[in-house]
């Protein structure tokens, strides 16, 4: 699960951290503080999915309390009182740490990135080579610019209160240093007549500049972003990297889109099941004359098509999704194996392994599409034109300019990163994520307390350190 993998990575780069301590002599003092700056960038990025996903959770320095969090949410059964966690550690609650409010976490975090910035390399991580799927200084720009975009969220320990009371954004200071990063790694320091204080919709613009100073653009093509052979991309900023040779992480959402007969035709196995809502397929306008164009590149729609021939089902019926016909239930409805178009952005790889679990494409995680579109956001709520920036995007598509309010870039981040991972944060943001819409019904107290825009405490967290509390709502 998501906890336990977050701090199994934690207890991996607290250990790492250790054994460059322990290793000091073998290292000049530049290797030992870009190698311990790299670890630090992971572990950050860890804990920013942590902080996301659960809001208060614990800081753990220590790689000994990291691994207990870590094989505490694991499926092997332990009683409470165990003296010893399922990691064969002991425990007591005194050697545990307390939790910390999510705007601590938030601001560990943030720091973190700053202080380790000038040490990262001003590398480009998603191209083969040296640094390739490593964490460099613009993946810690990307990252320092999300978090200040998402500020006003993650400073709000009280979010049960509502979503209108939180903290505002152009009163969420951070003090950005803006001397040369080289100057830094070779002995110099950030003097404050170097630092700026900026809100943060100015720090997240300040960030997403940073990302065009170091030669990201958008791809003429946004096809090739998703390409078999897309390490060259001029775009993605942090991926995956995925080598059915190499590697051994598994890509599942064409496994888990597609119907038996599409994966079939492809050589694979498949689940059929994870589909496009309502709500995204009526956002492209689909089957209008004024469909978005990215609305072929990103879904399979209508009757399927494989090397030009229809595909048909058992029955001897074309295979045909229907976008439109997306329940929560399905049971007993003759659609029960085609409702909703199925994911198509990524190019199909069909020399892949694994019922195509294992492809050439890397998987992309941050790209500058988003760069733009946060920078775009972040103008607007600062009071500035972001029209620029939102009309780039459209542009590089064939699709009419916009002005950029907050409604229509919200609508553009769905239309320009739809399967990427990025709604459930984008919704929680713009204050919608709690409400009805497509499908769904709040839940009992959802809208009033918004408790579910984080996830509840694994409990057998919560069972070994009792200095957990279950975040509020479950």
């Amino acid at each position: 699960d998501t906890w336990k993998y977050v701090y199994k990575v934690i207890v991996l780069a607290n250990k790492s951290l250790d054994i460059i301590d322990a290793k000091t002599s073998l290292l000049t003092t530049n290797q030992k503080d870009q190698f311990k700056a790299e670890v630090r960038a992971v572990r950050a990025l860890m804990y920013y999915e942590a902080m996301d996903m659960f809001g208060r959770v614990p800081v753990v320095l220590s790689k000994e309390e990291a691994a207990i969090y870590s094989s505490a949410s694991s499926s092997s059964e332990s009683s409470p009182s165990d003296s010893k966690s399922s990691s064969g550690i002991s425990i007591t609650d005194t050697n545990l740490s307390s939790q910390s409010e999510r705007s601590e976490v938030f601001r560990f975090i943030f720091s973190e990135l700053q202080s380790v910035l000038p040490y990262l390399p001003d590398e480009h991580s998603n191209k083969e080579g040296n640094y390739y799927g490593r964490i460099t200084r613009p993946v810690a720009h990307f990252l320092l610019a999300k978090l200040a975009l998402n500020a006003e969220i993650y400073m709000y320990d009280d979010w049960t209160k509502g979503y209108d009371k939180r903290p505002k954004g152009k009163d969420i200071y951070f003090m950005v240093q803006t001397a040369d990063g080289s100057s830094l790694i070779n002995g110099g320091k950030a003097s404050a007549s170097k630092s700026q204080k900026l809100n943060a919709w100015e720090t997240c613009i300040f960030y997403c500049d940073k990302l065009a100073e170091e030669g990201y653009v958008l791809e003429d093509d946004d096809a090739f972003n998703f390409s078999t052979h897309n390490e060259t991309s001029k775009e993605n900023i942090f991926t995956i990297p995925m080598d059915k040779n190499i590697y051994t992480n598994q890509f599942h959402y064409l496994f888990r889109s597609y119907h038996y007969t599409h994966g079939g035709a492809l050589g694979w196995g498949s689940e059929n099941g994870t589909c496009a809502t309502i709500a995204t397929m009526k956002a492209n306008h689909y089957g209008e004359a004024d469909e978005d164009t990215r609305c072929k590149m990103n879904f399979v729609a209508g009757i399927v098509k494989v090397d030009g021939k229809e595909l048909l089902m058992d029955n001897g019926k074309p295979l045909e999704y229907q976008p439109f016909e997306v329940k929560q239930n399905l049971t007993n409805s003759k659609y029960i194996k085609t409702a909703g178009a199925r994911m198509a952005k990524y190019e199909v790889d069909r020399t892949s392994y694994m019922d195509g679990k294992l492809p050439s494409n890397d998987i992309v995680l941050f790209r500058y599409a988003d760069v733009l579109l946060m920078a775009a956001e972040a103008k607007v709520r600062n009071g500035e034109d972001g029209s620029t920036e939102l009309n780039m995007i459209r542009s590089r598509v064939g699709m009419p300019s916009r002005p950029a309010t907050l409604a229509n870039i919200l609508e553009e981040r769905l239309l320009e990163l739809v399967w990427e991972g990025w709604r459930r944060q984008d919704l929680i943001r713009f204050g919608k994520f709690t409400g009805a819409y497509d499908l769904r019904t709040p839940l009992d107290k959802e809208e009033q307390t918004e408790y579910t825009i984080v996830f509840p405490i694994p409990q057998k967290c919560i069972d070994l350190n009792k200095k957990l509390e279950q975040n509020p709502g479950y």
